[in-house]
């Protein structure tokens, strides 16, 4: 379905909602060996070196990998290896691999001392599913959710840099994590099919994965143990609407929106290069809660993004695990991979109520009628009624400069203020954070 016109009369539900972003700790691979041995299986799982390439062609069989790129001070400091940020160029500049639809590290934990000589290792993945779903192809016919024909992951970024025509919208932010509004795309990344989408991407990362370590260890005689275990670290989840011009919509919203968290509102601008014009879009984040934060900016030159961020989960409550008892084994529980997409679930829940919340303050402060008084008038007013100047001031600084009043544990300041409702002189859909 196409997007919705952006009303702040919106409700959105966790179906509708999208991973922009999965910080996500993936699988514990249990490898056997010396230090030397490890540090070969290191070296070669790594991109080919520098003075191999220009012999390689793409498809070539070669020994070494295409996912990590090559360690800086192999068998020195053993850093832990990253995701290829890059594409690899061979010679006159021929690509050999393109860049990876994902990123991140694997984490190894070796020391030369270890008595047993297992080593416990993981991926650390930083996972955006918008933008892998961007450039994998769609079928044609769609298949349907729990057709065992899914298509496979592409995990490499396509020769051209936008396989897509856009119509004529375009990112205003320089990215392109975000799916075009045509029926095909949206058809193919609806509801029903997200889910199957970001299982067959995260099973593709670890797939491809596999398959290097397995070609890289065999030779060596190194042991490999792999356990399906997962620790979410983050989550981004989007909902977008449609704006003819997202740039105002956004600025327009920054008010009412940092009224609603005044105190942890952070405001930036990025340019923004229109056909006809130079702009800066705003980007607005502010804290929800202690783990939950609100990203609002305009994605494109059509749509504007709510961007709902949550960090340090629990995963216990999320998945509603039992407490362990009191003197029992410290060990953290295994979680199967299967309770990846509840997680999710239950995030995009949350994240869901979060962003009903903020659209719900948004229409009632919208609505609310403007004051019939000047300006001039209504600061005498407030005086007047109050008979306090210091009050007086306090409740015109917050209204000048936070468009709210949170009275909090302040009696004299709840008591001014009801006090000026019921003279009329401040709207009673002001928001009062003690109920006052």
């Amino acid at each position: 379905m196409p997007l919705p016109q952006f009303s702040v009369d919106l409700q959105v539900s966790e179906e509708t909602g999208r991973e922009d972003k999965i910080e996500i700790d993936l699988g514990r691979w249990i490898l056997s060996g010396s230090p030397r041995i490890l540090d070969q299986v290191r070296s070669f799982i790594s991109s080919p070196p520098e003075e191999m390439r220009p012999r390689l062609n793409p498809g070539d069989p070669h020994p070494y990998g295409w996912i990590f790129a090559r360690p800086s001070n192999p068998g020195i400091r053993r850093e832990h290896l990253r995701v290829r940020k890059r594409a690899i160029e061979g010679r006159e500049g021929q690509i050999i691999a393109e860049r990876l639809l994902f990123a991140g590290k694997w984490k190894l934990a070796y020391r030369k001392n270890t008595p047993d000589r297992i080593f416990p290792t993981y991926l650390a993945l930083s996972l955006n599913p918008l933008r892998y779903l961007r450039y994998q192809p769609i079928p044609n016919p769609l298949p349907r959710p729990n057709a065992t024909d899914w298509p496979r992951a592409e995990l490499f970024f396509p020769h051209a840099s936008d396989v897509r025509q856009n119509g004529g919208e375009f990112s205003l932010d320089g990215e392109d994590n975000w799916l075009c509004d045509t029926s095909s795309l949206s058809e193919w990344s609806n509801p029903t099919r997200w889910y199957r989408h970001v299982d067959t991407y995260i099973q593709g990362v670890v797939d491809t994965f596999n398959a290097e370590l397995e070609r890289v260890t065999t030779p060596r005689q190194v042991g490999v143990e792999h356990e399906n275990d997962f620790i979410i670290r983050k989550v981004e989840t989007i909902w977008e609407f449609r704006a003819d011009e997202p740039t105002e919509v956004v600025a327009s919203l920054v008010p009412h929106l940092t009224a609603y968290r005044a105190s942890s509102a952070e405001m930036q601008e990025f340019p923004v290069r229109l056909p006809t014009r130079e702009v800066n879009s705003i980007s607005l984040l502010m804290k929800l809660s202690r783990n939950t934060s609100l990203r609002v900016y305009a994605k494109t030159n059509r749509r504007i993004r709510f961007e709902v961020i949550q960090e340090q989960i629990n995963h216990r409550e999320l998945l509603n695990e039992p407490i362990r008892p009191r003197g029992a084994s410290a060990e953290r529980r295994i979680r199967p991979w299967e309770q990846i997409q509840i997680a999710l679930s239950v995030l995009r829940a949350r994240a869901a109520n979060e962003l009903n919340a903020v659209l719900r303050h948004l229409a009632q402060r919208m609505r609310t009628e403007p004051s019939h008084l000047s300006g001039f008038a209504f600061m005498m007013r407030i005086g007047a009624i109050l008979q306090n100047e210091d009050l007086a001031l306090t409740v015109v600084s917050l209204l000048v400069h936070h468009q709210l009043i949170e009275p909090r544990n302040a009696p004299q300041l709840q008591s001014a203020c009801s006090l000026l409702r019921e003279h009329g002189v401040l709207p009673t859909t002001i928001r009062l954070a003690s109920g006052g």
